[in-house]
């Protein structure tokens, strides 16, 4: 959602970002305001040729085998399944120290933006959030999972 660029603005200002899996580098927009250094990765050359399009540095590339920029944040929207395998990828192959945004969700709801809860958990923490379309006719609900590469070494021992 393009919300995320703002509710996560804390995280991301003045850091290098990352975001794996970009599309057409439509969150990225947002996310240039606050980051301060932005790359992206997209497998599809179309969206890439879309992203750069828009001035965005994005490279094509399926971020289990290309190489990865290091980074402070990375922010991606996976499949469930790659979720642990690019983490890991990154956190005990590259050796990366940094944060992970991660986001999931996006349930149909009435639409509104703004932030629903922030919780803290052993494993890093989750926004949960609602953004809108169409001035409010339709939204969702989407969530963000914040976990440091620290965070996520310790879970897995």
């Amino acid at each position: 959602p393009l919300i995320v660029p703002e509710i996560t603005k804390d995280i991301i200002s003045e850091k290098t970002l990352c975001h794996l899996g970009c599309k057409e580098g439509d969150i990225m927009e947002g996310m240039k305001k606050y980051a301060k250094s932005l790359s992206g990765i997209e497998i599809n050359s179309h969206c890439v040729a879309r992203a750069t399009a828009k001035g965005l540095d994005v490279k094509v590339g399926d971020y289990f085998h290309c190489e990865i920029p290091e980074a402070e944040v990375y922010y991606m929207w996976p499949q469930f399944g790659h979720l642990p395998k690019i983490l890991d990828r990154v956190c005990f192959d590259l050796k990366y120290d940094c944060t992970f945004m991660v986001g999931f969700g996006e349930l149909p709801c009435p639409g509104k933006d703004e932030i629903i809860d922030f919780q803290k958990n052993r494993g890093g923490y989750i926004i949960s959030g609602q953004h809108s379309e169409e001035g409010g006719k339709y939204g969702s609900t989407f969530f963000v999972w914040v976990v440091t590469s620290d965070e996520w070494k310790s879970s897995k021992s």
